[in-house]
């Protein structure tokens, strides 16, 4: 891997880090999996000009991919009990039925803001050892 491909891991944890933590000021576990992201960014930008081994980086990739998809997935998932909840309303359905609508769209979103969550702590962790562990010499052409 190149030191330009780690830096542009940086950057691109730490915008969506940014980003997810703005979007989800008022949930908590996207505002966990942002502060997560920001701080594999941070980690990893640290390392200075040893890079990272190429197993690792895909590694990183894998998490950030997770843990963005578990955001996105709940906000899709918000968007779609609301409208599936207005359209119960619209039909006059009884309160019954749609507190038990309501309770399958809490179900899910309750795991995926675990699986989230637990990705980005991953993405944290894997981040802090890859910063800790010594890591391959800079290319000698690299400046």
């Amino acid at each position: 891997m190149s030191r330009e491909l780690d830096d542009q891991l940086v950057i691109v944890l730490l915008v969506l880090a940014v980003a997810i933590t703005l979007l989800g000021m008022r949930q908590p576990a996207v505002l966990v999996v942002g502060v997560a992201l920001g701080g594999s960014g941070v980690a990893l930008g640290m390392r200075g000009k040893r890079l990272l081994p190429s197993r690792t980086h895909r590694w990183l990739l894998a998490l950030m991919g997770a843990s963005v998809a578990g955001v996105l997935a709940i906000g899709a998932l918000g968007f779609y009990e609301s409208w599936e909840t207005g359209q119960l309303l619209a039909i006059e359905a009884s309160m019954p039925s749609i507190e038990a609508q309501l309770g399958k769209f809490a179900v899910w979103r309750r795991a995926l803001e675990i699986g989230s969550v637990v990705t980005a702590v991953a993405l944290l962790v894997a981040s802090v050892v890859a910063y800790l562990r010594p890591g391959a010499p800079p290319d000698p052409g690299s400046k």
